[in-house]
């Protein structure tokens, strides 16, 4: 098997450990799976180990291999957020919605200006 098979194997099999724990911690953290995936994501991508000079745990080749499965993995993610999303909530902050678009988009304008 060449080498390049193995650094993907290697890549996947680090990034399902990496899933797992991260789903795992969310839980007990108590906060949404999904922002333990995320963070999960972040720490074990190469721009985590390039930041802080530490060997890369996932190439960028590998990644860039898997380019599909990260497609369909988010679209998994999205669905998942959106399955969950009840309007019910949404009419009841519909308050705090509005007054924090609003403060994001004046903070963002005035930082960019």
């Amino acid at each position: 098997m060449p080498d390049n098979y193995f650094q993907i194997i290697v890549a996947l099999a680090i990034i399902f450990i990496g899933a797992l724990l991260g789903g795992r911690l969310a839980v007990f953290c108590r906060i949404p799976r999904v922002t333990g995936y995320l963070l999960a994501g972040l720490l074990i991508g190469p721009s985590f180990a390039d930041i802080f000079a530490l060997p890369q745990l996932v190439s960028r080749y590998a990644l860039n291999e898997l380019r599909l499965i990260t497609d369909v993995a988010l679209a998994l993610i999205l669905m998942n957020i959106g399955g969950r999303l009840c309007t019910k909530n949404l009419r009841r902050w519909k308050q705090r919605i509005f007054i924090f678009s609003i403060c994001e988009a004046l903070t963002t304008g005035l930082l960019v200006g």
